[in-house]
């Protein structure tokens, strides 16, 4: 055997000593000379290393997302003039009272025919009725909200405010029934819970 060999056989008995007689401390102050835990043999990385791989990738999240958001609204700067035309069209008509209840209409006749196709058709219908009652009574609603004679100005502003928070309440609500139309009873009951 050479020194070497002969040097860590006595390290070792006198670790097997030391750990006999009760004398862990004592075990870890020869252990660390030895170069290590003793266990295994491996280093852990240092607090900067960790830090400055925490930052790396900070750093590439940030430039992907940065990269593909730049991307993204390159694309969708080609498509600008379909939008301007297409928002030139519907904002006047989506404005009016009347544009609002014709779309509530076109909801309730082209989502109502696809509740069969759920594994919940009443949760599904519930969910257009919902959303097409928050389009049709938004402007109803502010009408309301107007047409109530209140002593300071502020109090008609809240009522505009309330009215408006019913209608996306509805709008939430039908929504999120749509979204939950296709659950199973089981996947009903563990959805809060993740």
């Amino acid at each position: 055997m050479t020194a070497a060999g002969d040097n860590s056989d006595m390290m070792d008995d006198e670790l097997t000593r030391l750990l006999a007689e009760g004398k862990t401390a004592r075990a870890r102050q020869v252990m660390s000379h030895r170069g290590g835990t003793g266990t295994t043999g491996q280093r852990s990385p240092s607090t900067l290393t960790v830090l400055l791989l925490l930052a790396l990738l900070v750093a590439v999240a940030g430039a992907v997302i940065y990269s593909m958001s730049y991307l993204g609204l390159r694309g969708l700067e080609q498509l600008q003039p379909v939008f301007d035309l297409i928002v030139a069209w519907l904002a006047p008509r989506l404005v009016t009272p009347a544009g609002l209840g014709i779309l509530g209409l076109l909801i309730l006749a082209i989502g109502l025919p696809r509740a069969s196709k759920f594994r919940r058709p009443v949760r599904f219908r519930g969910g257009i009725v919902a959303l097409a009652a928050a389009f049709g009574t938004f402007w109803p609603l502010q009408f309301l909200a107007a047409r109530i004679e209140l002593p300071f100005p502020e109090w008609s502003v809240a009522f505009h405010l309330l009215s408006g928070f019913i209608s996306i309440c509805l709008l939430t609500g039908g929504l999120e029934a749509i979204r939950m139309a296709n659950n199973t009873p089981e996947g009903d009951s563990w959805e809060f819970l993740n």
